[in-house]
């Protein structure tokens, strides 16, 4: 059990496997997925095709030369702008929200290769999944899309507002440059590759190579989207500090959380999935050493807990003031027969402080005047 001092949901982890979590670099796993645009098979979740570079993606175009074929190629642009990460391609041609009912099992951050205009119409199933199926505490999904200013409306709100799975990146018009912007971002969010020498860093602020910032005009008069659908805005970077053409600001998903704070309790959950089962695994095939369901083994447990909050504390992940307690072992068998029968035991709760970015900075000035 997950239990965030910041007063978010709490979110049960129990020791499962899903195909995603027998990945290596877990949530490095992104897709972008094109409409149409794409001559691979759309009836199946498993015709796509891995693109190494932008030149790669064409020999997997189609043909003619469609709005959507162009809106795939400024996707991708913006990904290999950022790095040279591969990255997966798929089409989701005209299929149904069940075809992908399941992409959180297979994909981290999935990137819409297309527009979205008119967000209630079919071609928006990528936005329906996310607001659909994978706004729970339990899934790790998360949609990237770009959407015009006059997208953000009374008539849509409920669509773009509340879902910890999306992210969306508001601009003046749809554009290539949109297009560009939702690649180079989907990219960075799939770049972390925690370690004590490579923390997370906040998304806030996030450079980006190949995308235009908002006018300061147009950013002064959608400014109130941001606080009123938590979209993110590309801002103007300042003079001479890099050769980026842009900014990612705020960073957040549409539930108003920083895009990290749901990274991490993703990282939290992965890394104590292989933990804990490589414990149980390693322990029922040492004889020296087992693993028994007793106050031992329940210590045992709490402390590969530990050690892996640990390591969360130290790759910028969450406060080091985490706290992880555990019933003990009478108590728990007491309360829990069924469990104990079962070979369950579900007495151990930790709660972490994530760590959050720096936003905005308020200064207060005093001005006295030195001559009396």
């Amino acid at each position: 059990m997950f239990s965030d001092v910041s007063g978010n949901d709490v979110v049960s982890i129990s020791v499962t496997r899903n195909t995603i979590g027998l990945n290596e670099n877990v949530q490095q796993q992104a897709m972008i997925f094109g409409y149409k645009a794409l001559k691979l098979g759309c009836d199946s979740q498993n015709n796509e095709a891995t693109v190494y570079s932008l030149s790669d993606l064409q020999q997997y175009l189609i043909d003619e030369d469609t709005d959507e074929r162009q809106q795939l190629i400024n996707t991708v642009t913006g990904w290999f702008s950022q790095g040279n990460r591969s990255v997966k391609v798929c089409d989701l041609g005209n299929v149904t929200a069940d075809t992908i009912n399941d992409l959180d099992q297979y994909c981290y951050i999935a990137i819409s290769g297309y527009n979205w205009e008119n967000i209630a119409t079919q071609k928006n199933i990528l936005l329906n999944t996310a607001t659909q199926q994978l706004n729970t505490p339990d899934k790790a999904c998360y949609i990237v899309g770009s959407l015009a200013f006059d997208q953000f409306n009374t008539n849509t709100k409920d669509k773009l507002v509340g879902y910890k799975s999306l992210f969306t990146i508001g601009n003046k018009s749809l554009s290539s440059n949109s297009q560009m912007a939702a690649g180079a971002v989907g990219y960075e969010l799939s770049n972390y590759s925690p370690s004590s020498y490579n923390k997370v860093n906040p998304m806030t602020y996030r450079y980006l190579y190949s995308v235009l910032p908002l006018s300061d005009e147009d950013k002064r008069l959608n400014q109130q989207l941001i606080n009123d659908y938590y979209t993110n805005f590309l801002v103007s970077p300042p003079r001479n500090t890099t050769n980026a053409k842009s900014l990612l600001f705020p960073g957040s998903l549409a539930d108003g959380n920083d895009f990290t704070y749901w990274y991490g309790i993703d990282y939290i959950r992965f890394t104590l999935i292989d933990t804990i089962t490589n414990l149980l695994i390693s322990a029922a095939n040492n004889s020296s050493n087992p693993l028994y369901y007793n106050q031992q083994g329940i210590n045992r447990i709490k402390d590969a807990v530990n050690n892996v909050l640990a390591n969360c504390a130290a790759y910028g992940i969450i406060e080091n003031n985490y706290i992880v307690t555990t019933i003990d072992f009478p108590n728990y068998v007491t309360q829990n027969s069924g469990d104990y029968k079962a070979g369950i035991y579900g007495g151990i709760t930790f709660e972490v402080q994530p760590l959050k970015a720096m936003k905005k900075i308020k200064f207060n000035m005093n001005v006295s005047d030195l001559i009396n």
